[in-house]
């Protein structure tokens, strides 16, 4: 478990389980920068853990920000980030649906998304009869 850590020029790539992923509350102010995500098995990125930051990285495989934070100070922040669903001679998990976003105070700003095989973006708002 991690609190409050930094990953920088990181590789996270073929791994039998996610490649990167955290469900703790206490697991909170993580920071990725400049990273290389890639979801061969499994998903690429999957967070369900407060105040987590991923910044310049590239994110391959479906990935799902799962965090419902109540302030957007907590919440998932993503900052010129590349999303995609293919590798050209890799094998990629993909769902249907490349990045998945569950909640609210998630934030995406400046990224690019490259769909060639699924839809890249899903949004659920949080509780089952959200409007």
């Amino acid at each position: 478990m991690c609190k409050k850590g930094s990953f920088v020029a990181c590789e996270f790539a073929n791994n039998s389980g996610y490649a990167v992923t955290s469900g703790y509350l206490t697991a909170s102010e993580v920071l990725l920068d400049s990273c290389r995500i890639i979801g061969n098995t499994n998903y690429s990125f999957h967070t369900a853990s407060p105040k987590f930051r991923v910044s310049n990285s590239f994110i391959a495989g479906t990935s799902l920000l799962y965090y419902d934070a109540a302030t957007e100070a907590d919440g998932t922040k993503l900052n010129n980030c590349i999303f995609t669903d293919s590798i050209p001679g890799q094998k990629i998990y993909i769902l249907n649906y490349g990045t998945g976003i569950y909640g609210q105070n998630v934030q995406l700003l400046d990224c690019t998304f490259n769909a060639c095989i699924a839809s890249l973006i899903y949004v659920e708002p949080a509780g089952k009869n959200a409007g």
